[in-house]
């Protein structure tokens, strides 16, 4: 039930932090992997690298700024928000259920894969060469920084995207969400 606190001076091979109520705030890094996991706490983490990180939440926020992974980031969340900026790694991988995904420069080299329930996904300046997104009632708007060839599905939300015919795959799904790209 308590919070751990990592400030940045420390460097390990890898970290395994697991609370059921309390909240993690990182800036520390590791040569290895990260697996943070927490029950109704917050998730903070600043300024960290490592191989792979693998972060979930049930009920608790995420913050995630400044890091530099050397391979996948893989988030679990299920009512809380995640937020992600200034954010490098070779894939992206997010699921949720309520809570919305807001990224602002968030670059991924291979591939973002994101899916949501009810909650939003929100891109600001951000980019993957294969990028894959799937909702039912969220929306997702906002800015990719280089062409893409859209591929998108709505039932019943409407649908506004670059015509473009070069660049890497970028496929969108929802069920009554709009898509603003």
């Amino acid at each position: 039930t308590s919070d751990v606190t990592i400030p940045e001076n420390f460097s390990f091979e890898g970290m395994n932090i697991m609370l059921d109520t309390g909240d993690i705030s990182c800036d520390a890094s590791a040569n290895g992997n990260i697996t943070m996991k927490t029950d109704t706490g917050d998730i903070a983490l600043s300024g960290a690298s490592a191989n792979d990180m693998n972060l979930t939440s049930d009920t608790g926020e995420m913050k995630l700024s400044g890091l530099a992974l050397a391979g996948t980031i893989a988030i679990q969340e299920d009512t809380g928000d995640v937020n992600m900026k200034n954010i490098s790694c070779q894939k992206l991988t997010s699921s949720g259920s309520t809570g919305d995904l807001i990224m602002s420069n968030v670059i991924a080299t291979e591939e973002f894969n994101l899916e949501r329930d009810t909650g939003d996904i929100e891109f600001d300046g951000c980019d993957a060469e294969t990028i894959y997104v799937t909702t039912n009632t969220g929306h997702v708007t906002g800015t990719l920084l280089s062409e893409k060839v859209f591929l998108t599905e709505t039932d019943t939300g409407n649908v506004d995207v670059p015509k473009t015919m070069t660049g890497g795959r970028c496929e969108i799904t929802t069920d009554t969400g709009n898509i603003s790209i």
